[in-house]
């Protein structure tokens, strides 16, 4: 086995090899296949080098036209692709790729790192997104957040008879002292919002107090909400 094949195999990241000239070929190293849960001998033996087994068939053909394209070049690609380990699980991988020549045939190194952990929390993200948004145009209420470092109060329209806008209805910086200021809360339910300024005694937010309106007149309204905390279980 020469130098740069024994380089290859053993790099210690995961890593393929891509023929995207005649028949398509792939060599994996042993961090390619420790990723994929096979031996490359479990892989040949059972799977015939049947590479459509792991590889997403159009994500795969994706990279090597993209392969070709800079073949004969200095050029490299970056590709997402996904795989299938010896289980079945999904996998999310970014694949980098940087073009070489080679005797018997025009391949290509690519380096694989799995990102299915960050594809999944940005996947649930865009779901939680969706469904605030659905709340939001469908509610009556008034939405609303508190920044307890910022002493910040940022209210959202939302109101199911139009469609919801993604600009702040309004924002109150240094609430505490403006909501006594500009009579946004009546001074006798004043009180009852001091352990939310600071972040304490609340998991779940229930309080019913007087707010003013831009007539100056004070209509009751019930508060709800829950206090978001860091990784280290401080409020946020």
């Amino acid at each position: 086995m020469s130098s740069d094949m024994d380089f290859f195999v053993h790099f210690p990241a995961a890593c393929i090899l891509v023929n995207t000239s005649g028949v398509p070929s792939f060599m994996g190293n042993e961090r390619f296949f420790q990723l994929i849960g096979y031996t490359e001998n479990d892989f040949v033996n059972q799977m015939q080098q049947d590479y459509t087994v792991i590889f997403d068939e159009k994500d795969i053909l994706q990279l090597r036209e993209r392969l070709r394209e800079i073949s004969g070049t200095d050029g490299s690609v970056r590709h997402r692709i996904k795989l299938h380990d010896r289980n079945g699980k999904l996998l999310y991988t970014h694949v980098e790729t940087m073009a070489s020549e080679r005797n018997d045939g025009d391949y290509h190194l690519c380096s694989i790192a799995d990102v299915t952990e960050m594809v999944e929390t940005q996947t649930m993200l865009r779901r939680e997104q969706r469904r605030l948004k659905t709340v939001m145009e469908c509610t009556q209420d008034v939405i609303f957040e508190y920044y307890i470092e910022e002493d910040r109060m940022t209210l959202y329209k939302a109101n199911g008879m139009n469609k919801m806008s993604e600009e702040a209805w309004y924002e109150y910086k240094n609430f505490s002292m403006t909501a006594i200021d500009k009579n946004i809360i009546h001074k006798e339910d004043i009180f009852k919002l001091y352990p939310l300024w600071k972040g304490r005694e609340f998991d779940k937010i229930e309080l019913r107090m007087r707010a003013g309106k831009k007539s100056k007149e004070f209509i009751w309204v019930e508060m709800m909400g829950a206090v978001l905390t860091d990784e280290d279980g401080r409020p946020d």
